[in-house]
């Protein structure tokens, strides 16, 4: 009878181990799955558009361009500076980035610039770049 127990004991264990495996590699598959989710491959892109307050062009911004769609990069919310991008303009790259939905800037109150109405931020899609991974 008490070899039964010890059997019983080493094959519970043994079950619990498996189950416990089993949840870690779950855990890393997981963690692998959202990696390569965040993982994108596109060109950036610089672009002037028209000021709306001056009514000429003269601001350029960033853009990636990704599946024949291109997203405004909004450089404050990630953690690549305008000089990285800048050195890869017209580049295919591969980054850790992620498209958001939201404002893109805020709006400007129409004192500031000497008119009467406040221009409105723009706001929709947006890509953040987190990490370049390779050019």
């Amino acid at each position: 009878m008490k070899q039964l127990k010890i059997i019983f004991a080493i094959f519970s264990l043994v079950l619990l181990s498996c189950n416990t495996t089993s949840t870690v590699s779950e855990s890393q598959e997981n963690q692998l799955t959202q990696q390569k989710k965040n993982q994108k491959s596109g060109i950036v892109l610089y672009k002037s558009r028209a000021d709306e307050s001056r009514n000429k062009q003269s601001k350029k911004e960033f853009y990636f361009r990704m599946n024949e769609k291109e997203y405004f990069i909004k450089i404050s919310e990630g953690y690549v500076s305008e000089e990285v991008l800048l050195k890869n303009i017209d580049k295919q790259i591969n980054v850790k980035g992620e498209v958001k939905n939201g404002k893109w800037e805020f709006d400007t109150p129409g004192s500031i610039l000497n008119q009467t109405e406040t221009i409105k931020g723009r706001s929709g899609e947006y890509f953040v770049i987190y990490k370049i991974l390779s050019k």
